[in-house]
């Protein structure tokens, strides 16, 4: 009787092992997996935003005193001797400008100021911008609108001229010889202003 209550507590503890080390491999089981995790950042390239004057940025300021002039005769297209390309009375010319849009995305062009007279007084001087494919052949030549909101594309260059004529006989002979006398350059305008802005992209 001993023997049979051995024999069935050794098969009911055997089971018993058994079965759990049965749920041990199936617990290790869904344990043991592969795990990867990792990190990044999102980043997009931005379209450049560049509009240069004179191959310059055209955020800095900038005076036409600074721009190389082109002196002529008045009245001509013969070039002026012996002034070093100073302006004076009896002489009429122009400075070049180049707008170039060197960003990524189209742009307006505006500019405001030097619009038709000089800001001495009395004298024979009188100044123009213009915007024009070449430059000019005389001041009367000197044909164009400023721009206004005129569409740059990316890559694209505008011209524009600042031009002007000192008439000889003007009867302001006065005034011209005060400026002779008395100034070293002459500021033709209180505010000059190129301004761009963003195209919409379509």
């Amino acid at each position: 009787m001993n023997n049979i209550k051995k024999n069935s507590f050794i098969k009911v503890a055997c089971l018993m092992l058994l079965v759990m080390m049965m749920i041990t491999c199936v617990l290790s089981g869904t344990m043991a997996k592969y795990v990867s995790k990792g990190t990044g950042t999102v980043t997009a390239p931005v379209a450049k935003w560049e509009i240069k004057v004179n191959e310059e940025d055209a955020t800095k300021t900038f005076t036409l005193a600074d721009l190389e002039w082109t002196i002529y005769v008045e009245g001509t297209e013969n070039p002026v001797d012996g002034l070093s390309g100073k302006i004076a009375p009896g002489t009429w010319g122009y400075a070049e400008i180049v707008i170039e849009n060197a960003g990524d995305v189209d742009a307006n062009i505006t500019v405001s100021g030097l619009d038709g007279a000089s800001n001495i007084e009395s004298s024979g001087l009188s100044v123009k911008a213009v915007k024009m494919n070449s430059a000019p052949t005389s001041y009367t030549g000197a044909t164009g609108d400023l721009p206004s909101g005129v569409k740059l594309a990316k890559s694209d260059t505008m011209k524009l001229y600042i031009c002007f004529e000192w008439k000889f006989n003007d009867s302001k002979d006065d005034a011209d010889t005060t400026i002779g006398t008395t100034k070293t350059e002459i500021t033709f305008a209180d505010s000059f202003t190129i301004k761009a802005e963003q195209v919409q992209p379509e």
